[in-house]
């Protein structure tokens, strides 16, 4: 990972809060989003994210609405994380991001 890509996630995930429960949104989750993609973390396919979130049809921005910390928390005591670039990221949260760098939304600024 080169220098700019660290600064930039590092910013996004400390602005946003990490996985302290609530998701990235806006820019933070698209660029977070991009890195998991572009990683081959999680599938570029917005049906199965949808499936993984259960979320239905859901307009993208709807979801960041949406208090996921149950679930982030969940993730973290059954060991579902995902790994990028050194930053531990709940499933659901890579989900969330993932779906928002596919679907062009993300919650907000």
């Amino acid at each position: 990972m080169d220098r700019r890509t660290f600064v930039t996630l590092t910013a996004a995930l400390t602005a946003t809060g990490g996985a302290a429960g609530a998701a990235p949104r806006g820019e933070a989750a698209r660029r977070i989003g991009r890195e998991i993609l572009q990683a081959g973390i999680l599938p570029a396919d917005v049906p199965a994210l949808r499936a993984e979130l259960d979320v239905g049809a859901q307009p993208v921005n709807d979801l960041f609405g949406r208090n996921w910390s149950t679930r982030i928390r969940a993730d973290f005591a059954a060991h579902r994380v995902l790994d990028l670039h050194g930053w531990t990221l709940s499933r659901t949260e890579g989900a969330l991001c993932a779906l928002a760098a596919l679907d062009g939304g993300g919650g907000g600024a």
